[in-house]
């Protein structure tokens, strides 16, 4: 008798149709779905086959190397090429990984200089297991689970490999979260901001100023006087060093800076020792190394935005100062001409911004707050008495903020995307006199939100306030197309929030008016954008 063979359930097929759907709609929008740490991955490894190869100078390491190490800095005072081949929160075995790839594809650099970070080399590996797929292939993700004893991480990165939302699976669970809780949080700006800083400056990363940071703080993970490198990553530095030897290539550690409250624990722990009795035997064996040692650099702790990371946010070369005094005088000139009376209104051309530079520190692209400097020589040189300055960048100017709030015959107005950088802009914090009106806005939000905002706190504030000079913080990265953060204004938001200040200025100090450029980093979107205000402060 014959057996019956039974067709496999309906459901069952379903689900299967439905996972490969899924595998295959995340696989078309990896863009939209990838979080910053994948691309840097991704990134690196495929650099390793293209702009490695042409590279004299190649770059190895963790965020310490990414951030720290500027090829365009090196470019300028060597006149050699490099590219940034650093991953943040990469281990030794990725460094190797990346030095193999790029002499395999053709690279010849004529010096690598690497840092392998104290806390990874005592870190399992397998926390990247995700990320290990971008880098391994099936016999290197074998080799890499053999060598941690971990027979489970093989498997856990061929999943990763082969499924796009395993790969991805803590990006698509906070993007489910944020969708639930009505605040969708979309990754494309990131990741497409992450992508332009990687190819403007070769590989490494700006990294953005945290202001929270305090010099005590104890990276999370290490227990103070254990430390010691785990053998897989004594195996793949011993790895990383011989294949540069038998190149030839000479490579440069580097021990990159730390805060001086953080080096001071690390040594009297004896954690410090151990690092350096570690880096001293590798020395010894590979005698193309040369140590590089900038852990007593003496930067003050006040430059560093973590224990081990400096605020590389704003740099200067021989020639910025003379563009700092520009954009600072452009703004004295305007108020100048505004108050002598042959414009009613000026518009200030000139980079760097100005609004985030506070008293005593440069930060976020600016260096001298043009708009502060604007509303005290105004009082200083014309005897103006009330000033106000009003701010539509997507960023809180904490700058004028900080020159502000301690003034009550100085009004700050703000609207900016919060939270976001630099983290300051809270609806509470508002000066020695109500004299600072944060209008802090959530990521997303569009046009009917900021003029919302503005007419029902913003502006009555101003006119309430009755300025004797309007100085206007004008930035135009709220844009919907700006990269750097995440609100959603149209080109046609800034003339509209230009016609209402300058209404304000006509009725309460004869149309004085001065706007000075800040952010904005999308180029058509800026040049859009500030032809209309430019055309609205012309009347026109």
């Amino acid at each position: 008798m014959r057996r019956r063979i039974q067709s496999p359930p309906m459901g069952l097929l379903g689900m299967v149709a439905l996972i490969f759907l899924a595998e295959a709609a995340v696989a078309r929008r990896e863009l939209d779905v990838a979080g910053i740490l994948a691309w840097d991955w991704r990134q690196a490894v495929r650099a390793t086959s293209s702009r490695a190869r042409e590279a004299d100078v190649l770059v190895f390491g963790d965020s310490l190397a990414k951030l720290g190490v500027q090829p365009r800095v090196i470019e300028a005072a060597s006149g050699r090429k490099v590219h940034n081949l650093a991953v943040s929160g990469s281990h030794a075995p990725m460094q190797y990984e990346l030095l193999r790839r790029s002499l395999e594809a053709g690279a010849r650099p004529s010096a690598i200089l690497v840092d392998f970070k104290m806390d990874l080399l005592a870190q399992d590996p397998a926390v990247n297991a995700r990320h290990w797929p971008e880098a391994l292939g099936v016999r290197g993700a074998m080799g890499l689970a053999r060598a941690i004893g971990d027979r489970s991480l093989f498997g856990a990165m061929l999943l990763a490999r082969q499924s796009p939302t395993i790969r991805n699976r803590l990006e698509l669970r906070e993007a489910v979260v944020g969708w639930v809780r009505g605040a969708p949080k979309d990754p494309r700006p990131h990741s497409l901001s992450f992508l332009r800083n990687w190819r403007v400056n070769r590989g490494a990363q700006l990294f953005p100023k945290n202001p929270a940071f305090k010099d005590f703080d104890f990276p999370a993970g290490l227990k103070p006087g254990t430390w010691a490198p785990r053998p897989v990553h004594t195996v793949y530095v011993d790895r990383f060093l011989k294949l540069a030897a038998d190149h030839k290539i000479p490579v440069y550690w580097l021990l990159m800076p730390t805060s001086p409250g953080i080096l001071a624990i690390f040594e009297a722990n004896g954690d410090e020792g151990r690092y350096r009795a570690f880096v001293a035997r590798c020395q010894a064996k590979y005698h193309n190394v040369t140590i590089f040692d900038a852990t007593r650099a003496g930067y003050a702790a006040e430059l560093f935005s973590d224990p081990v990371h400096l605020d590389r946010d704003t740099l200067l070369s021989h020639t910025s100062m003379e563009g700092i005094r520009r954009a600072a005088g452009g703004a004295i000139a305007a108020v100048d001409a505004v108050m002598e009376g042959w414009a009613r209104a000026a518009f200030v051309a000139m980079r760097p911004p100005g609004h985030h530079a506070e008293r005593t520190r440069a930060m976020g692209f600016c260096v001298f707050g043009n708009a502060g400097i604007a509303a005290y020589h105004a009082r200083a040189r014309w005897g103006l008495r009330r000033i106000a300055v009003v701010d539509f960048d997507v960023h809180h100017g904490n700058g004028t903020q900080d020159m502000f709030e301690n003034d009550a015959d100085l009004l700050y107005v703000s609207s900016h995307q919060f939270p976001c950088y630099p983290g300051t802009g809270a609806a509470s914090e508002r000066g020695v006199a109500n004299n600072i009106v944060n209008l802090p806005l959530r990521p997303g939000s569009d046009g009917p939100a900021f003029r919302q905002a503005w007419e029902t706190t913003g502006l009555p504030a101003l006119a309430a306030f009755k300025p004797e000079l309007l100085i206007i913080s004008a930035g135009f990265d709220a844009h919907r197309a700006d990269p750097l953060a995440q609100l959603r204004l149209d080109t046609a938001d800034f003339g509209w929030i230009t016609d209402r200040l300058l209404a304000i200025a006509d009725s309460s100090c004869q149309g004085r008016t001065v706007s000075i450029l800040e952010g904005g980093y999308d180029l058509q979107a800026l040049a859009a954008s500030a032809a209309l205000h430019v055309r609205r402060l012309m009347r026109q």
